[in-house]
């Protein structure tokens, strides 16, 4: 009986406790709640300064206008003291990088993890469609495709006349998962990650896209850190930014001569299909 009587005290003395911790917490967390509100205020208070402080300012004179003398010797774009320059064609991984394209300022052209700029071109080695015994290269490109968005090719080097077209860099890899699978005969991955194999989330090649001219104008884009001291900086001059709205190129349909127009979303197995489902290699467009 002491034990019992023991243990429900421990029990009780167990419960207030927490209970205590909870207010404890409750204060703690309305506090910092009105200390975040402050923040805000005060935050707005300076802004406001900083307006006024600048509507004050009075405009140069013309004295101060004078014209500044054209430089005598051509200054180089960077040096090796603050940034990193590279040249492209370069191998970065398991990725060959021809060009980094140009900044689209246009909300359909980056998303809150990627930038996809209009010229981007890479390479890199998969599982082939047509040989179930090799792998072969895949050029991966970003194409301009009006205000709706980038438009995304990829070319096998061994099927280099059957080009896969998409609106997204998962439409266009999942076909090239599927037929590399299927003419192994192996289960179809259910998940892809488009950008991943485009080289997109790679952290070198995002620092490099991030250093283009205007990605600082990317309003969705959430700004990735960089584990460099110095930004990558490209030694040419920089490209012109693409336009934020232009009109989108006449009669396009965003698939390939050799797929059919609704995507490969009807063509995955679930997953509890079997890929012995699906019809005979012989219908494979990529079979020799």
């Amino acid at each position: 009986m002491f034990n019992r009587k023991q243990k429900r005290s421990n029990n009780q003395d167990e419960v207030q406790q927490l209970k205590q911790d909870n207010q404890r917490l409750r204060k703690e967390l309305k506090q910092a709640k009105l200390k975040l509100i402050l923040m805000s205020k005060e935050k707005d208070v300076l802004m406001d300064k900083v307006l006024m402080l600048t509507k004050d300012t009075p405009p140069p004179s013309s004295r101060d206008l004078q014209p500044a003398d054209p430089p005598k010797t051509p200054k180089t774009p960077c040096t090796l003291k603050d940034c990193i320059p590279y040249l492209l064609p370069c191998k970065i991984g398991i990725f060959t990088v021809y060009s980094l394209g140009k900044i689209m300022i246009n909300p359909n052209y980056h998303s809150t993890f990627t930038i996809y700029p209009v010229g981007y071109k890479v390479s890199r080695s998969y599982y082939s469609m047509a040989n179930p015994f090799i792998e072969t290269t895949y050029t991966c490109t970003i194409e301009e495709n009006g205000s709706t968005g980038p438009l995304f090719e990829i070319v096998a080097d061994d099927c280099p006349n059957k080009p896969i077209i998409g609106s997204s860099a998962n439409e266009v890899w999942r076909w090239v998962i599927y037929y590399s699978h299927l003419i192994r005969k192996e289960p179809i991955p259910t998940q892809v990650n488009g950008p991943e194999f485009y080289g997109l989330t790679h952290p070198t090649i995002m620092q490099m896209i991030q250093g283009l001219p205007y990605a600082n104008q990317c309003q969705d884009y959430l700004w990735q850190p960089s584990d460099q001291d110095k930004p990558y900086v490209f030694c040419s001059p920089p490209p012109l930014p693409g336009p934020f709205s232009f009109p989108p190129k006449p009669n396009f349909l965003p698939h390939s001569s050799v797929y059919p127009v609704e995507g490969p979303k009807d063509l995955f197995p679930t997953h509890s299909e079997s890929i012995l489902s699906y019809p005979s290699l012989l219908l494979h467009p990529y079979a020799k």
